[in-house]
């Protein structure tokens, strides 16, 4: 939103950037027109509705803090200073609303699990009735969802003996199990709600560790102009399968760097925000866009039936690094093949927590899907793969799978083959690594080694990490 002047401008620097706050103290024509661009300052084009707001000409810019600046409070209550004009409505509304997972509960393999949420308001410290007809959860295009994803060490929603039976029609391959809370919700006290997943969504036997539930959604309120969306930050609790407790999945994105410029990460209509865990869910290394690849679709029609990874980690950074415009996911509205990280792409911890950018076990971490099976254009239905299965999937090998998002080059792929990377591996039933190759990418660029990444990319020379 071009009204989130503090995505750039942060008041907090002032020891090393002394003017950070003329955004707001010091308003001129230069800087406002720059955005209100239609504003005949001087009245030299001679039609009146350009003028500023109530007919006012302006040759020089001594008079602009009188309404538009830090004192300005006795104008029409200060609406009009920069910083209160150019606050975003949804995003303040948002503020009211914080989601709280209580309880997961029947979580073992074959049991349906059941879940404990609350919707709380931060400002009054009290929880939201969730069922109120005249809520902000239920009208029309609200949403209250919880979303069921295992295993902590790597999600990937395996079901290795095809317990779930279930080959999802949108979406995507492996996702989550999801417990719709709008509706069938029941207030066990204190506005605290509780609902099982449906009878056939139980923990899938061959499952073991532990898993995490997320809440997300949008509530939806009136500010005056009809009902909008806000985006709520989703969040988690983790729930044992098989462990003695639950244990965390890993954090390795820190959810404030990547709002310094998104704002306020948000997706999906806004019903994911400000959780890339969350995220994880559904773009994990067993998804592709396949789904959305059917014969005779929009999707398919322009960008054909060669399906993409939606895998997050390799998503984002090809995205960041510019290797593939969202057009490549589906977004027919626009060719954004020239979206990219507007820093220093070399940045780990532009959005990394410290020290998470490094290799990692491939062993311990799912190799990325990037074909879900054989496409035969003959067949009835046209698109004949067995999304359900991961035996039939090309992939590539987890460490090689995210440096080559970014390092493109044919020599930097021959260096990742010779030292066990694989571009046409495979997984079996349960999602294993079939390959010929064995990474050994920490030997060289673990921390501490001869090519260390955080050395190699610089990381310790950013100012601002």
């Amino acid at each position: 939103d071009v009204r989130n002047c503090t995505t750039c401008h942060q008041d907090t620097l002032t020891d090393t950037v002394p003017q950070a706050g003329n955004w707001k103290e010091v308003p001129n024509r230069a800087s406002c027109g720059s955005c209100h661009d239609w504003i005949d300052w001087d009245g030299s084009e001679g039609d009146p509705s350009l003028l500023h707001w109530g007919g006012f000409v302006f040759t020089g810019d001594d008079q602009c803090v009188d309404c538009h600046g830090p004192n300005a409070d006795d104008f029409l209550n200060g609406d009009y200073k920069v910083e209160n004009a150019h606050q975003i409505p949804e995003a303040i509304a948002a503020r009211a609303f914080e989601y709280d997972v209580v309880a997961v509960t029947n979580t073992a393999v074959g049991q349906n699990p059941t879940v404990q949420i609350r919707v709380l308001n931060p400002n009054t410290g009290t929880a939201y009735d969730i069922n109120d007809p005249a809520g902000p959860f239920q009208t029309a295009s609200a949403r209250l969802r919880v979303d069921i994803a295992w295993t902590n060490a790597e999600f990937g929603n395996l079901d290795p003996n095809d317990d779930l039976g279930r080959l999802p029609d949108a979406g995507a391959p492996f996702a989550p199990l999801s417990i719709d809370f709008k509706t069938g919700a029941v207030n066990v006290g204190n506005n605290v709600f509780e609902k099982s997943a449906a009878a056939t969504d139980v923990i899938p036997s061959g499952v073991s560790g532990s898993g995490t539930a997320f809440l997300e959604g949008r509530p939806q309120v009136d500010l005056g102009d009809g009902l909008v969306s806000l985006a709520v930050a989703g969040n988690g609790l983790s729930f044992a399968i098989t462990d003695d407790e639950p244990v965390d999945r890993r954090r390795v994105v820190n959810i404030d760097k990547c709002n310094d410029c998104h704002k306020n990460l948000s997706l999906h209509g806004d019903n994911r925000s400000g959780n890339t865990e969350l995220c994880a869910t559904c773009h994990n290394p067993n998804a592709t866009d396949i789904n959305q690849r059917v014969a005779g679709t929009e999707c398919s029609d322009e960008l054909g039936l060669d399906d993409e990874s939606i895998d997050l980690k390799v998503m984002v950074h090809r995205i960041h690094a510019g290797n593939i415009g969202l057009c490549g996911y589906g977004n027919r509205a626009h060719d954004y093949t020239d979206v990219a990280y507007p820093g220093r792409l070399n940045n780990c911890e532009g959005c990394h927590f410290e020290d998470t950018f490094y290799p990692v076990d491939p062993a311990a971490v799912l190799a990325t899907t990037i074909d879900a099976g054989p496409y035969d254009p003959d067949a009835d239905p046209p698109l004949a793969v067995d999304r359900s299965t991961l035996t039939d999937d090309v992939a590539i090998s987890p460490n090689t799978a995210v440096c080559s998002s970014c390092h493109t080059s044919d020599l930097a792929r021959n260096h990742m083959v010779q030292n066990g990377g694989d571009f046409d591996a495979g997984k079996d039933d349960t999602g294993a690594l079939i390959s010929e190759g064995n990474e050994t990418c920490q030997l060289c660029h673990g921390k501490g080694a001869t090519a260390d990444v955080a050395v190699m990319h610089g990381v310790g020379e950013f100012q601002f990490n």
